[in-house]
């Protein structure tokens, strides 16, 4: 947990669901030909300037197959599937996919969630649930498959949550989603920017740190520097408090290597815990 976002500070609790969810569950078939998706979706809702894109922007590059995409510049075929001339074949039409099907039994993150329009996000409720999408277009009739994670970030409509406790909404409904799409995650997480001295205190000793550990990127663009990811003689097997971290290049192959070969089974008390 703590390899995740390692320059990102706190939030273990949100590392350690973001973690499993990189690593999914198993996915069934019922003897009646029906599935249960064995991945999860997680939906961050926090104040703007809480990293959640910061987050969303490692967890995709963390996963074998990660998607990033802003829902302010994603439309339902750019999520789905588009249908082109292809000018190869004589001006047949092709499915193009879209990020979804791209992060087939991988990740996807989708940015601003709360701003894409009705009509897009409505696209992807199959994709979600029913881990599918089923396409009727220029005369193709097809269905690609999204056995995907979806995580998911997205605004309060006010700037910044309001207190249930005076007077104002509930936290979900301060947010621009339907019920619907709600139902469809997993774990919601609520982000809130507390305003106290000591916390802040602390964050900014952390990212005064966090920048002074960097390279300019001016200088490795002019060669004068090497890019610190690609860096061997600067990888840090420590935190900035000391204690021992994994590399991202380690996690992508351990996350590879688990999918393929770990297929867990409840135990009896798990069963019981979440029934309880």
């Amino acid at each position: 947990t703590r390899s995740i976002a390692p320059s990102i500070f706190g939030y273990d609790k949100i590392k350690q669901s973001l973690l499993l969810q990189l690593f999914g569950g198993v996915a069934r078939k019922n003897p009646d030909g029906t599935r249960q998706r064995g991945d999860m979706h997680i939906l961050l809702m926090g104040d703007p300037g809480t990293a959640k894109s910061q987050l969303l922007n490692y967890m995709s590059e963390l996963s074998p197959r990660g998607q990033y995409t802003s829902g302010k510049s994603a439309s339902a075929a750019g999520l789905t599937a588009a249908a082109m001339v292809d000018a190869s074949r004589d001006g047949r039409w092709t499915l193009e996919a879209g990020a979804l099907p791209l992060a087939d039994t991988g990740l996807a993150a989708i940015d601003e969630f709360d701003k894409m329009s009705t009509s897009d996000r409505s696209s992807i409720h199959e994709a979600m649930e029913q881990q599918k999408i089923s396409i009727s277009k220029a005369g193709i009739n097809a269905q690609l498959r999204t056995r995907c994670s979806v995580l998911a970030a997205s605004n309060p409509k006010a700037g910044r949550f309001l207190d249930p406790g005076q007077g104002s909404k509930p936290y979900s409904s301060q947010v621009d989603l339907p019920a619907p799409l709600f139902s469809r995650f997993d774990v919601i997480w609520i982000i809130k920017d507390e305003v106290t001295q000591e916390t802040d205190t602390r964050i900014a000793a952390h990212i005064l740190q966090n920048r002074q550990s960097g390279v300019s990127e001016y200088e490795i663009e002019q060669g004068v520097k090497q890019d610190p990811v690609d860096d061997l003689s600067t990888k840090k097997d420590t935190d900035h408090s000391g204690r021992e971290i994994l590399d991202r290049e380690t996690i992508r192959k351990y996350v590879a290597y688990v999918k393929n070969t770990v297929h867990p089974i409840l135990t009896d008390d798990a069963k019981e815990r979440i029934v309880n």
